[in-house]
């Protein structure tokens, strides 16, 4: 059912360029994912902070992968949080926008070049230098990692690229790219947002505050899912 509900959520994106990336993000510190981290297969995994908010962005070893990680729900302290698909973008004003400091859209591929030849890659990385760390193709635009943010700068000083290829010459466009990290098709309801759960001692406070000023209260009930908080000696 909730995966259901989910599905229902997700529509189209409609920023600019946004497609699905070998990424996913978890809207929690990475300090309140360990245990479900030591459980996943991931490549690798990034803390990362957008918009005051801490994320925990994990890579996978396709977009493939990334897409059906974020179809599943994860128990994190008793609660299921849902993983986003993070996805490519070229809006650089997108909300929820995640941008590294070494990824690239390079658009002007001719589709009918590209399917000439298997080496599109080796081409590309022979006439930017071999700056180019890994490559995602898609229909309309390729983005690139590169290998570090120097290269970026060296890249981004001459936005329209000219590759020579047998007799025709492609004219490449390079512009940043940035990573989406919740699409706003795929803003949850409040029964899935993981701040709902977050602990600011809301309850702590409350109860201090009736000991002082309410010392007549004997009894306090506190109805949980099974949840006991850490600071409550029992």
């Amino acid at each position: 059912e909730e995966k259901r509900v989910r599905k229902e959520l997700s529509l189209t994106c409609s920023l600019t360029d946004c497609l699905p990336s070998h990424l996913t993000a978890f809207r929690l510190s990475t300090s309140k994912l360990q245990d479900v981290l030591n459980k996943l297969n991931y490549v690798s995994v990034k803390p990362v902070k957008v918009e005051d908010k801490d994320w925990t962005v994990l890579r996978w070893d396709s977009v493939k992968t990334a897409e059906e990680e974020s179809e599943k729900l994860f128990d994190v302290n008793r609660y299921s949080v849902p993983a986003f698909h993070v996805h490519w973008t070229t809006d650089l004003s997108a909300p929820s926008l995640y941008l590294p400091s070494n990824t690239i859209a390079i658009k002007g591929v001719n589709k009918s070049l590209e399917s000439v030849t298997q080496n599109l890659e080796s081409l590309l990385e022979h006439n930017f230098g071999q700056m180019i760390a890994s490559i995602w193709r898609y229909p309309q635009v390729i983005f690139a990692e590169l290998h570090s943010q120097f290269d970026l700068q060296q890249i981004l000083k001459g936005k329209k690229w000219n590759i020579i290829f047998i007799k025709h010459v492609m004219k490449l466009n390079v512009t940043r790219a940035g990573l989406v990290l919740e699409i706003p098709s795929q803003i949850q309801p409040d029964d899935y947002s993981p701040s709902r759960y977050e602990d600011k001692e809301e309850l702590r406070y409350s109860l201090r505050s009736l000991e002082k000023y309410a010392p007549w209260v004997r009894k306090i009930f506190i109805v949980t899912n099974g949840q006991l908080p850490h600071w409550l000696d029992l």
